[in-house]
């Protein structure tokens, strides 16, 4: 039976090849011998079963020409600049000792602040005064502006017969209050007078705060790390793989950096391998590596910009290419960024929303 359909179908294709349709539409044979190669076998690689069946993060592109490129990414990681410069939270209170009267500002060792706008930050005073009669105060900070006014507090405490008297004020915003420090401080300036017109000076003052928050900040940030973590891009391609070779016309890792703070960066890569089929773990390697990734950044005069910085490691600078010959099946990175690698250090800036972050992506051309 199944020799009788073979040769049925036989007859029908040599037919087929031999015949050709004249214009009028009648058949005629040509004058040719024809030969037919009859496959046994035929197997299809579907491009979007790969995509369909992965558990990666993968998509397929194909261009106008037919070229077959699958592209792998990793986690986008981003930081902002409240998780890099946190707000400082108001543990204790800043005495005022005198009714003149300059403390540093309670910032981190690595941040000179030049000028500052400041953010959701509340602030309350507490006096403490024995005098038998009222006494009014008046404060100010030179410091602080806004609107072009000085900030400026009025407080009265009223005098007790006997013992003393301790008020605390309500809360206060310095909301988008400008604050230019001097040499790193500022100076609580207070006169304390009596009903009668006697300046006098308070026994105990001081300042308390919730968290000392900034909407943008003008300064030197010394040198210190966003922590950027690490991630896995998983190529699963190869993961019913058996035999035969699938090959790359030239694999890329792309490293994308979008940055809108305003300081030079540098990356830190503490981990860039490649793990594959078999269970080997191999290192990428470039001489870009060597040399140190630096990222593009705005400049003061272009505040809110988001400059975009990327690299491309391929077969002309690494040894990319030959990992994945080898078959791999992951790519393990650890990227940390270090701030102002260089001296000596510029005056730079953040903004609240300001961000920096780091993209990895795989791109497979087929052959």
């Amino acid at each position: 039976m199944i020799v009788r359909y073979f040769s049925i179908l036989f007859i029908v294709l040599f037919l087929s090849a031999c015949t050709g349709l004249d214009t009028d539409g009648g058949f005629h044979l040509e004058e040719k011998e024809r030969q037919i190669a009859f496959p046994i076998f035929k197997s299809t690689l579907s491009i979007q079963a790969i995509q369909d069946n992965s558990d990666a993060d993968a998509r397929v592109e194909i261009d106008a020409e037919g070229r077959v490129t699958l592209i792998y990414n990793g986690e986008v990681v981003t930081r902002t600049s409240e998780e890099i410069f946190q707000p400082v939270p108001g543990i204790i209170e800043i005495p005022i000792l005198d009714s003149v009267f300059s403390v540093p500002l309670p910032l981190d060792d690595g941040l000179i602040l030049e000028e500052a706008i400041m953010g959701n930050t509340n602030v309350y005073f507490r006096w403490t005064s024995s005098f038998r009669e009222d006494v009014a105060i008046h404060l100010e900070v030179p410091q602080l502006m806004k609107d072009g006014e000085v900030f400026s507090q009025d407080f009265l405490i009223e005098g007790l017969a006997e013992g003393t008297n301790v008020i605390r004020s309500p809360d206060i915003s310095l909301e988008d209050y400008i604050l230019i420090p001097d040499d790193g401080s500022v100076t609580y300036i207070y006169q304390a007078r009596l009903p009668d017109g006697t300046p006098v000076v308070m026994e105990n003052g001081s300042m308390g705060f919730d968290f000392l928050d900034f909407k943008f900040v003008v300064g030197n940030f010394g040198q210190r790390n966003f922590d950027i973590s690490g991630d896995i891009i998983t190529v699963d391609l190869f993961n019913n793989w058996v035999s035969g070779g699938i090959q790359f016309q030239d694999p890329q890792l792309r490293l994308s950096v979008d940055n809108s703070f305003g300081m030079p960066t540098r990356s830190q890569v503490n981990q860039l391998d490649v793990e594959t089929l078999d269970g080997r773990i191999l290192t990428l390697e470039s001489p870009l590596l060597d040399a140190g990734l630096g990222f593009d950044f705005p400049d003061l005069d272009q505040v809110g910009e988001v400059f975009n910085t990327t690299y491309t490691f391929d077969q002309s600078n690494s040894n990319l290419k030959a990992l994945f010959e080898d078959k791999a099946v992951r790519v393990i990175y650890d990227v940390d960024a270090i701030v102002n690698p260089d001296l000596p250090i510029p005056t730079g800036f953040f903004k609240d929303d300001s961000f920096f972050s780091i993209d990895f992506g795989l791109v497979l051309p087929l052959i």
